[in-house]
């Protein structure tokens, strides 16, 4: 009998101290890492623009030029953001590995949170063709601005918009100096060789051409006598003047010069007007040609100022 309750006791005891320890609250998986939040975004890279960022089903996203860092201005005005969805999380935002940005948030009118990059509010495009699709970069439509592919700015495009100044992008080449097309040329092709080349180098193309943001329906490449391969905008040839000592520097502009005059090529940031009597409505699809303001610096010029026309699609 005395064996039998040392037994039983024993028991007891060795019962008791498992289902302590069952009860005792023990780190997660302690020692081993946790898995991470799922990102809020992804990074697609694309062979026209680099890097560009996702949502998590894919669909390329976009920054709007008529917001403001911080603030969308993208509401029910003209469908705008039944066209153009925000870009909504739920909680806080989860950057993805590798992002050279700052990925945020702002709280919408509704009260919903959207996504931002480096400030601008970023949306994704409802007519696109699928996952991976740019279709909306260079557009106009449904809003009163352009439409911008939302880059992770990992790499640099070979020719880019320069920041707008009022309500207009200059274009550039990769390292920000102005680039300007020649009246004389025409279209897809070059007449600046030889001597004419040498204070009007050609926008050359050495490899991919990468596209900066919003230039993707303007923006291609042509082939010179040479074989050497150049940038092209709107289907005129793009140059650099050698005068130009710095971004910013637009001293070509107006220029009379070997057959024609020299023009900034300018990009607007608004729709540009349609010719009078055109029928408008939020489908269009087509856009007329820009008509610009010379900049400050080539009033100076002694010739009239002109820049190129722009004819980006919607």
């Amino acid at each position: 009998m005395l064996r039998q309750r040392i037994v039983l006791t024993a028991l007891i005891l060795t019962l008791g101290l498992g289902l302590a320890y069952l009860r005792v609250p023990r780190a997660a998986n302690a020692g081993q890492s946790q898995p991470a939040s799922a990102a809020s975004v992804q990074i697609l890279n694309t062979p026209n623009f680099g890097p560009v960022l996702t949502d998590n089903n894919g669909w390329v996203l976009y920054t709007y030029v008529i917001d403001q860092p911080q603030m969308s201005n993208c509401y029910e005005a003209k469908n705008c953001a039944l066209r153009w969805p925000p870009a909504i999380i739920q909680g806080t935002a989860v950057a993805p590995p590798g992002l050279p940005g700052t990925l945020g948030t702002i709280v919408r009118t509704d009260g919903s949170t959207q996504l931002t990059y480096n400030g601008w509010p970023l949306y994704s495009y409802s007519p696109s063709t699928g996952p991976g699709s740019s279709t909306g970069d260079g557009s106009y439509a449904f809003g009163d601005g352009l439409w911008l592919e939302a880059v992770t700015g990992a790499v640099t495009p070979t020719v880019q918009l320069a920041p707008e100044q009022q309500g207009q992008f200059v274009v550039t080449d990769s390292n920000g100096m102005t680039l300007y097309t020649h009246s004389n040329d025409p279209k897809d092709q070059s007449l600046c060789t030889d001597a004419c080349a040498t204070p009007w180098p050609p926008a050359a193309v050495n490899g991919d051409l990468i596209v900066g943001p919003g230039l993707s329906r303007v923006l291609s490449t042509i082939t010179r006598d040479d074989g050497t391969v150049q940038a092209t905008f709107n289907h005129e040839p793009l140059y650099t003047f050698v005068r130009d000592k710095q971004p910013g520097d637009e001293n070509g502009q107006g220029i009379n010069a070997f057959g024609g005059q020299w023009s900034v090529a300018i990009m607007s940031a608004t729709p540009p007007p349609l010719p009078a009597g055109t029928a408008t409505s939020t489908a269009t699809t087509t856009a007329a040609p820009a008509a610009t303001t010379a900049t400050a610096a080539s009033a100076a010029t002694s010739a009239p100022a002109a820049t190129a026309t722009v004819m980006p699609t919607r």
